[in-house]
């Protein structure tokens, strides 16, 4: 048995939906992991990270020469500062265990080393206290704490506080919050200390203020071969590293925006079907309407008031769905945007835009062709 013309075209009109709620919802999925990206790149950090290049130490030999190295490099014209760290703050730092002034009970927190100029060549703010410097070689013992772990605490003024690790340490400065890691996570508490592990660090930052750096990688290299023969020079940006943080997500919103076109293509070319097929079907009933008067302006409202109902309850359906996904993915993000109505709108009326000026344009089409054209086709 054949199926009826009237059944054909609900089950058209409901496969239409599908498709514009699946599109409906990989747009909204498309805009909220753009808004979300921007919003983790932009946020602050806590300190520049531009205009630094990182020169990882590997090997005895270039950490045993790590401090010749800086004054070598402070002396290129292109470099502001210089600082030797034990990590950089990008993808996490170490922790250690420590005993608070007051408990006997140890607590874990991250451990960064770093030489004098830390602060200074990464632009982190001291909140209160001092830093370690050469003018008070008594604080090399000391510890700076940022504001995360002051609060953990519960120190007010933590100043004078002690904790103890190796030795009792003396609270010398607190620095304030700052990322180490990306914005999946919260800042959680740190210690920096003046003392790197056997007396070595890992890592120098040079901040430089050249906006090509190109010349100053060529510099760096050659005093790298002059004072570190034998370890391979390698340097990475650390602007780009934090972008490179983002990497699983930029992949993911070059995919959703490619699945998205592909469906709104595939739900305009079933209403393309389904619009061609209602109007062949009335032919006779256009040149009727348009002998009694009708404009093209009523026939293209009276086709488009047909299409337009799978169109809207897709908008409905799929707001919902879209809201509990884009929800769902955002709680990895320890810094996130917050949904509103209109993230969810502005795809309902992209689908619904572009449904329009198809329908539009067909039944338009239609509806200047002669009458008598149109009633003398069967």
């Amino acid at each position: 048995a054949q199926i009826p013309t009237g059944t054909k075209h609900r089950v058209g009109k409901g496969l239409i939906a599908v498709q514009f709620v699946i599109s409906a919802v990989l747009i909204s999925a498309v805009l909220i992991v753009h808004l979300q990206l921007n919003f983790v790149k932009q946020q602050p950090v806590g300190f520049d990270k531009d205009h630094i290049v990182v020169l990882p130490l590997t090997g005895d030999e270039a950490q045993d020469k790590a401090l010749v190295f800086k004054e070598s490099i402070l002396q290129l014209a292109r470099v502001s500062n210089v600082s030797a760290l034990s990590e950089v703050p990008l993808e996490g730092i170490t922790q250690n265990g420590f005993f608070p002034e007051g408990s006997s009970i140890p607590i874990t927190v991250h451990q960064l080393d770093a030489d004098e100029d830390l602060l200074s060549a990464m632009h982190i703010r001291l909140a209160s206290g001092r830093y370690f410097s050469h003018q008070f070689p008594a604080d090399k013992d000391g510890y700076i704490i940022n504001q995360a772990l002051a609060d953990k605490l519960g120190w007010k003024e933590p100043l004078g506080k002690t904790i103890r690790r190796d030795g009792i340490h003396s609270i010398i400065g607190v620095v304030e919050n700052f990322h180490f890691t990306s914005l999946h996570d919260k800042i959680e508490p740190l210690i920096i200390t003046n003392k790197p592990w056997h007396g070595r660090f890992g890592f120098l930052v040079v901040r430089y203020h050249d906006l090509a750096p190109a010349k100053l990688i060529a510099q760096l290299q050659q005093l790298w071969k002059q004072q570190a023969t034998s370890a391979p020079f390698d340097y990475w940006f650390l602007d780009q590293a934090f972008d490179r943080l983002y990497k699983s997500e930029e992949k993911f919103r070059q995919l959703f925006a490619g699945f998205s076109i592909l469906s709104v293509v595939l739900s305009l070319a079933g209403v393309f079907g389904l619009v061609l097929l209602n109007l062949k079907q009335r032919t006779k009933e256009i040149g009727i309407r348009k002998v009694l008067g009708a404009s093209v302006a009523d026939i293209i409202g009276i086709t488009a008031k047909k299409f337009m109902m799978p169109v809207l309850i897709a908008g409905v359906v799929a707001i919902p769905i879209a809201w509990y996904y884009a929800e769902s993915w955002l709680q990895q993000f320890a810094y996130r945007i917050e949904l509103t109505w209109w993230m969810f709108a502005l795809s309902g009326l992209v689908v619904t835009l572009f449904s329009l000026g198809l329908i539009g344009i067909q039944s338009g089409i239609a509806a200047t062709v002669k009458p008598t054209q149109n009633l003398r086709t069967e």
